[in-house]
C-alpha cells in the first residue's frame, strides 16, 4: 500500500542519522577495544622488526630472564589493589626488554629465572623453561627507565640493544586499560549493533500499523478517502487529523481511526525521581476511542498538552477533554453513559 511505504520511507529517513552514528560508536569501539587482535590474535615476535615493537599486539615465548628491577602496586576505581613486577627479558636476537607480571605469575618467572643463571653461569646444561605470554609493547616511564638501566650500567641508555619497552601482559591494545575494558567495550558495541538493526528492521514491520490495515481491510471503499485525508493534511506534533479520520504515527508505531470515534482525550504527567530526589517530569496526551483503545502521544510541554487537547475540540467539539475516576469508571464500565457524558460535552 502506497501510505505504508510512505510510512517506511519516513521511518528509514528518520533512522538513518542515530543509526549511523550508532553503527560508528560501535565501530569505533570494535577497533578501540582491540577486535582485531581478539580475533587474529598476537603477532609472533619473530615476524616483526625490532623498530616496530612499541605499541603492538605480540606473543612471545621467553626463553631468558634476567630478574626483576621493580616492584609497584596499582589501585582500581574499585579499590582493589594489583601488586606487579618487571623482569628483564631477552627480545629477538641480542634485544632485551621487560615483561610485567602479575603476583599470582612470580613463582613461575622467578623459578625461570634461577634456570636461566644456572644454565648461563655453567650449573645446568638444561636450557630455561620457555614462558609464553601475549601482551602490549609500550614505551616505559621515567621511573621504569631509571630502575631498568640501573640493572645494566652507567651507558645503558646509550647502548641500542637495551630497549625501553615492556611487554605488559595484561593488555591487547595500547589505547585502553585492560583486557576486561575490551570486554565491555565489545559488549556495548554489540548493543549498539543489534539496537540499530532492530530499530532498521521495525520500519518494515506491517504489524506496527496494524489498525489502519485492518480498517482499510474492512472499509475498502474509503481507501481513496483515507489517502486524500493523508496526503492533504499537515502533520501537527505525530498527528493528521481531520472531521472525518485520525492518525497518529512514530517511528515503528501507527494509531488510525475515524476521528468520530475518539470520545475522550486527558493529560498525563509523570514525575521522576532518582533516589528518593525530583529529576523533572514528562508530560503526555491519553487519547481513546470508543472501542475501548487508548493510545499515548509523548508531548515537550504541558502547554503543549493543552494546545493539542483544544485543538481536538476545534475539530471534533464531542471530545471529552480532561480526567476524573467518574470519567475513568464510565468509560471502563459503562460506555453508555460515557457518551452521554459525551453529548452533553458536546451540546454546552
Amino acid at each position: 500500500m502506497e501510505i505504508l511505504n510512505d510510512f517506511r520511507k519516513e521511518e528509514i529517513r528518520k533512522e538513518i542519522l542515530p543509526c549511523t552514528i550508532k553503527i560508528v560508536l560501535a565501530c569505533l569501539l570494535f577497533y578501540y577495544g582491540g577486535l582485531g587482535n581478539f580475533l587474529f590474535g598476537p603477532t609472533e615476535i619473530r615476524e616483526i622488526q625490532v623498530v616496530n615493537l612499541e605499541n603492538r599486539y605480540i606473543s612471545y615465548n621467553i626463553a631468558y630472564n634476567y630478574g626483576a628491577f621493580v616492584e609497584y602496586s596499582e589501585t582500581s576505581s574499585s579499590g582493589q589493589a594489583s601488586v606487579f613486577k618487571e623482569y628483564i627479558i631477552t627480545a629477538k636476537n641480542d634485544y632485551y626488554m621487560a615483561v610485567l607480571v602479575p603476583n599470582s605469575n612470580y613463582d613461575i618467572f622467578d623459578k625461570q629465572m634461577e634456570e636461566t643463571y644456572a644454565y648461563l653461569e655453567g650449573e645446568s646444561s638444561v636450557r630455561p623453561t620457555t614462558i609464553l605470554v601475549s601482551g602490549v609493547v609500550r614505551r616505559m616511564n621515567d621511573k621504569e627507565l631509571e630502575f631498568y638501566y640501573e640493572m645494566f650500567g652507567e651507558f645503558a641508555s646509550d647502548n641500542d640493544y637495551v630497549l625501553p619497552y615492556v611487554l605488559d601482559t595484561r593488555k591487547i591494545t595500547p589505547l585502553i586499560g585492560s583486557k576486561g575494558i575490551s570486554y565491555i567495550m565489545f559488549l556495548l558495541a554489540g548493543i549498539l549493533i543489534l539496537h540499530s538493526v532492530y530499530r532498521v528492521i521495525r520500519c518494515f514491520n506491517s504489524k506496527n500499523h496494524k489498525t489502519l490495515l485492518q480498517y482499510l481491510q474492512k472499509h475498502p471503499s474509503e481507501q481513496e478517502a483515507i489517502y486524500k485525508f493523508y496526503y492533504e493534511t499537515e502533520y501537527v506534533n505525530k498527528f493528521k487529523m481531520n472531521k472525518e479520520y485520525f492518525i497518529y504515527h512514530k517511528v515503528g508505531d501507527t494509531f488510525f481511526c475515524k476521528a468520530s470515534d475518539i470520545v475522550w482525550a486527558y493529560q498525563r504527567i509523570t514525575s521522576h525521581t532518582r533516589n528518593g530526589l525530583p529529576r523533572g517530569k514528562s508530560f503526555g496526551l491519553v487519547v481513546a476511542d470508543k472501542f475501548y483503545a487508548r493510545f499515548h502521544m509523548a508531548m515537550k510541554t504541558e502547554k503543549l498538552c493543552a494546545d493539542t487537547m483544544n485543538y481536538f475540540k476545534e475539530i471534533n467539539p464531542s471530545i471529552v477533554i480532561g480526567y476524573s475516576e467518574e470519567l475513568e469508571d464510565l468509560y471502563i464500565d459503562n460506555m453508555d453513559e460515557f457518551v452521554k457524558v459525551q453529548n452533553e460535552s458536546n451540546s454546552q
